[in-house]
């Protein structure tokens, strides 16, 4: 008889940050160090950082995920967005599992 396998541990994702890989190194070090070491909640994409390449972000956090997210959001920095009024509407209608970008 041979010994039972190992339990596989899944982490569900209920939010996240895509950004774009940022040129100015104190950045881009904060945000590897402070932001996405505490909360684990940031994923850096090399796509350069303009309106116009949004729909590339989205896309590349798409494939570098999950393929059974379900709702994922899309936004860039000038649009005010309640995350928490978004959040509670998904809530209703989803399961824990999409994609948040702002």
């Amino acid at each position: 008889m041979q010994p039972a396998a190992a339990p596989v541990v899944v982490q569900l994702v209920s939010h996240g940050f895509v950004v774009t890989l940022i040129q100015e190194s104190d950045i881009q070090k904060r945000i590897e160090q402070i932001k996405s070491a505490t909360h684990r909640d940031i994923l850096q994409v090399n796509v350069i950082g303009t309106y116009f390449d949004l729909t590339r972000k989205v896309t590349a956090a798409s494939t570098r995920t999950t393929a059974v997210a379900r709702g994922p959001i899309s936004s860039y920095d000038d649009v005010y967005a309640n995350v928490h009024n978004l959040m509670a509407a998904f809530w209703t209608r989803l399961r824990p599992k999409f994609i948040l970008s702002i």
